[in-house]
């Protein structure tokens, strides 16, 4: 039986021969594929090559993978934008990226409400100094901007406490 790590490597090294071999027929699609301002999609692509084989593995984890895609994401934005000074507030999502991987590792394996109650504080901690490296380094001002977080927040720990108190009434 083909291991599913092998599946996912051969099919990577399948996309990334067809866009060389595009590069190679295909005129005009040259300037498309330069990743001289696009460099943080191999990041991101790594980073989903990562996360499938965390996924496909026997252990399935997904930490790695998010890490690595949101690197690729703030790297790309900095890249696209020239604001490589948001890195003095960036680097608060890291605990939110590795909450996420613990929440998603622990809903793969069947078992999310472990997964919510081994990330909420991870992913709090990290919001919060987000908020605060934010309001620090970009002025409290922009802060405004940020309004929806709180709501989302407020409703995802509604849904936690309702299914705390269902599994609870069932126990």
């Amino acid at each position: 039986m083909e291991r599913p790590s092998n599946v996912l490597i051969g099919a990577t090294l399948i996309a990334v021969g067809l866009v060389a071999g595009a590069a190679q027929l295909i005129p005009g699609i040259t300037p498309w594929l330069d990743l001289a301002d696009r460099w943080p999609l191999v990041i991101v692509a790594l980073g989903v090559v990562s996360l499938g084989i965390g996924l496909l593995s026997a252990r399935r984890i997904a930490t790695p993978g998010i890490l690595l895609v949101g690197t690729g994401l703030i790297l790309l934005y900095q890249n696209s934008t020239g604001d490589w000074g948001s890195w003095s507030y960036l680097w608060a999502l890291y605990p939110i990226l590795a909450g996420l991987g613990v929440l998603f590792t622990d809903a793969l394996r069947g078992d999310l409400r472990r997964g919510l109650r081994r990330s909420a504080r991870t992913i709090t901690l990290g919001a919060i100094l987000f908020l605060i490296a934010w309001g620090v380094f970009k002025g409290f001002d922009s802060v405004e901007q940020l309004w929806p977080l709180p709501i989302i927040a407020v409703g995802a720990w509604m849904i936690w406490k309702g299914r705390q108190e269902t599994d609870a009434a069932k126990g």
